[in-house]
């Protein structure tokens, strides 16, 4: 199955020479501390279906917004939209907003997001003033991103309620406790492994790809998977999974569905006081609220950075799919935070997996369509 066009939907761009970003700091994150322009941008998406994309705000500093609408105008229509920052508890919101729509490239400006993850208030989403700059983003037209920890879903469906005419997007899919949750009970087969590269395994010596089990590279440590940087399969459908997989068609241990036919995995064995089940009912109950659609983006780095498997990622974008079903999904590759985890290749193939059990028409959804009607994207 080929899709005839993708738009990523959460990207980020960088520059630790020019200012600082906290939420980098620490040895892990040493990879990916460098400079990721539009040059890197247009390389990477060089061989991809990528047609357009959402460049999303990093740091709590309107001087990044101005800069990144200044590189959507000079991307060639590459950047699509921007999805910038702006101080939400001031009482000049609706002003600032226009003031940012006023300065070259203005008109991408297609969303707001303040990092409300690294808030310590856990009433910040519900301070008058908040809510109050909120409204004004509502009223200008503007979608609104919600990053958000687990423990902060609750407050993240509150908010949505209270202002109804809000376009919100939920950064992550919620970030689901992945790494922490271990090892689900199952393994995935019938379909061939991926390189580190992200493009299908070549024929080798005659043997078709689905009757080999040879496993692909795994990086060892995230300085080597962030190395990992490469060619994009433009095909993402015709790519496998990080893990060996077999030629057979079930499901070890859950049995209710065939991926080898697109079948999607249910699951939600996750004991009732996990961090995954709190998650999951969290999510629920946010997804209630028809004014939000969510975003299936930034799940590789909740899973282990130096070993995950589809498998590990799997049963999290089943449940975000039955949540808020094709309809209310986007796609995103939070490059180049993916690449403590892998390359650009291996997230857009792993989209390609996760939406399998999909038509051709939801998938477009998933992957394009809906980002560009819920952040009214240029066409």
């Amino acid at each position: 199955m080929t899709t005839e066009s993708v738009v990523d939907a959460h990207h980020h761009l960088w520059d630790p020479a020019r200012r600082a970003y906290p939420w980098m700091a620490g040895e892990a994150f040493a990879p990916i501390r460098r400079r990721y322009g539009l040059g890197e941008l247009t390389g990477v998406l060089a061989t991809t279906a990528v047609e357009a994309t959402v460049l999303v705000q990093t740091v709590g500093d309107r001087a990044e917004t101005v800069e990144f609408l200044a590189q959507a105008a000079h991307s060639e229509g590459l950047i699509a939209g921007v999805v910038g920052w702006l101080d939400l508890t001031a009482a000049s919101v609706a002003d600032d907003i226009a003031e940012l729509r006023a300065r070259p490239g203005g008109a991408a400006l297609v969303g707001i997001r303040h990092q409300v993850e690294d808030e310590t208030d856990p009433d910040w989403l519900a301070r008058a003033d908040v809510r109050r700059g909120l409204r004004a983003v509502a009223d200008a037209g503007l979608a609104y991103d919600l990053l958000v920890r687990p423990d902060q879903l609750d407050a993240a469906g509150d908010v949505v309620r209270a202002v109804p005419d809000l376009r919100f997007v939920l950064d992550h899919g919620g970030k689901p406790p992945i790494r922490e949750s271990g090892k689900p009970p199952f393994k995935e087969r019938g379909k061939p492994p991926i390189s580190a590269s992200g493009n299908p395994p070549a024929e080798d010596g005659g043997v078709p790809a689905d009757e080999r089990h040879a496993e692909p590279p795994v990086a060892a440590d995230p300085a080597q998977a962030a190395r990992h940087r490469g060619a994009v399969v433009p095909d993402i459908a015709a790519a496998g999974s990080r893990s060996g997989v077999d030629a057979a068609s079930n499901v070890d241990g859950v049995g209710t569905s065939d991926l080898s036919a697109g079948g999607m995995v249910e699951w939600d064995g996750w004991a009732q006081s996990s961090g995954a089940a709190q998650w999951s009912a969290a999510l629920g109950e946010l997804a209630e609220a028809e004014n939000v659609m969510c975003k299936l983006s930034g799940l590789i780095t909740e899973a282990s950075w130096s070993d995950w498997t589809i498998e590990d990622i799997r049963p999290y974008a089943d449940r975000l799919l039955s949540t808020f079903g094709p309809q209310r999904l986007i796609y995103g590759s939070d490059w180049p935070v993916c690449e403590l985890a892998g390359t650009y290749g291996e997230v857009l193939t792993l989209a390609g997996r996760l939406t399998d059990a999909l038509s051709d028409v939801e998938r477009r959804r998933v992957l394009a369509a809906n980002a560009r009607d819920w952040y009214r994207l240029r066409a």
